[in-house]
């Protein structure tokens, strides 16, 4: 099977129920979609899933960095990166084909 007939079989994030798949299927499919990152402590990002490996370490690509001034503050935008890479166990949750909420100021 062509990569393209395996990028075209694979089903969108958006249409599945993460609650029917195990979490390294969940990211595989959500490679090349984007994707919003909370981490462990006051930061955020969002970008498009480059890649992953098994211990959850994520490489992102138009990556936006927000920083939470507090509970309940506004999220702020911090860094724009053309790439980044997440240290996975930091990761507190992902939302698969979602972008983060807009920051305050953020057009």
């Amino acid at each position: 099977m062509s990569e393209e007939t395996k990028a075209e079989a694979r089903p969108s994030v958006t249409d599945m129920g993460v609650g029917d798949h195990l979490p390294m299927e969940v990211l595989d499919k959500c490679i090349g979609q984007q994707v919003w990152i909370i981490m462990k402590g006051d930061s955020e990002y969002s970008g498009q899933l480059r890649g992953f490996d098994k211990q959850f370490h994520l490489i992102l690509d138009n990556a936006k960095e927000y920083k939470l001034a507090g509970a309940g503050a506004a999220r702020t935008l911090v860094n724009t990166l053309p790439s980044l890479m997440l240290n996975g166990h930091h990761i507190a949750m992902l939302v698969p084909g979602s972008e983060a909420p807009r920051a305050a100021g953020e057009l």
